[in-house]
């Protein structure tokens, strides 16, 4: 709430989804943000040397959204059991500037979220299937760390 505060979002009305369906980043079909100092105090990682005016808007969309569900959280129930499970998946050159895939993955111990990544791929997979196998790899040593 403490960001959402200093963003100037106290009086916003909430949003029901974290982004809009179908929403893509695009840094190259927009004016710069006018104040790029606002949108670093957000501590994003991307576009921080140079936000566009659709990067803040997303951002003001997920506060938003974070402001409409203060009391939602991680649940880690006491009869869950020791299972570790891992999903992946990778979308295919879906950041429209650099052609690079962006991939994710989340790994449950029972039935509790422990550990989630999205991120974009250092290097342009030439199929979905390379893609994909990147994604698999990277969530495996993921896994790994986790039973550490």
């Amino acid at each position: 709430m403490d960001i959402i505060t200093d963003a100037g979002l106290s009086g916003a009305k909430p949003a029901t989804t974290p982004l809009p369906k179908g929403f893509k980043f695009c840094s190259t079909k927009d004016t710069l943000f006018a104040n790029p100092d606002q949108y670093r105090r957000l501590q994003l990682s991307q576009h921080v040397q140079r936000p566009y005016t659709h990067h803040w808007e997303a951002a003001v969309h997920v506060l938003r959204y974070l402001k409409g569900c203060p009391s939602k959280g991680l649940f880690f129930p006491a009869n869950s059991s020791f299972r570790l499970e891992a999903f992946c998946d990778a979308d295919l050159a879906s950041c429209l500037t650099t052609r690079k895939s962006l991939t994710g993955y989340c790994v449950y111990l029972g039935y509790s979220l422990i550990s989630w990544k999205t991120k974009k791929q250092t290097t342009v997979s030439r199929s979905s299937t390379e893609a994909e196998y990147r994604r698999l790899a990277y969530t495996a040593i993921a896994k790994d760390k986790s039973e550490t």
